[in-house]
């Protein structure tokens, strides 16, 4: 089913906003669903998601969900698959609770993903390369600075 089939604004790893936006292409150094952190390996020439929040001030942007084969896993990268990472611009993002425009978030590990909370700006611990653009909860455009 289409994520236009099930009344939602969009999915998880999908662009919310085309009029600004960078996307960069990188080999998966691993497995890396769509809408997932990512970093940059130690050797700079693959990318990883980011497993827990002692690296959050290595994002360099979020895995895009590309119009490709869906394995059995999801809209999933694997090792050496090409990925379309958003670096700058607006993507549609699982978050917890729910968030207002302007709010930054934290990153917190949990069960097989982060998960994102959006708080006030200036909140310590506050991810600030990543700021809610629209009022809505579940799934979130939030803009990759």
């Amino acid at each position: 089913m289409a994520w236009y089939d099930n009344g939602e604004k969009g999915m998880v790893g999908q662009i919310a906003n085309l009029t600004f936006r960078r996307v960069e292409s990188f080999p998966a150094g691993g497995s890396i669903k769509a809408g997932s952190l990512v970093k940059l390996d130690s050797t700079k020439s693959k990318v990883l998601k980011l497993n827990d929040d002692a690296d959050k001030d290595a994002i360099l942007g979020v895995a895009l969900q590309e119009n490709k084969e869906i394995y059995a896993d999801g809209y999933t990268y694997h090792e050496g698959d090409i990925v379309a990472v958003l670096t700058k611009g607006d993507v549609y993002m699982a978050v917890d609770g729910s968030a207002k425009y302007g709010q930054v978030f934290t990153v917190a590990d949990g069960t097989d993903t982060l998960t994102l909370t959006a708080v006030d700006a200036g909140t310590e611990g506050a991810v600030d390369k990543l700021m809610a653009v629209e009022n809505a909860s579940g799934l979130v455009a939030v803009r990759v600075k």
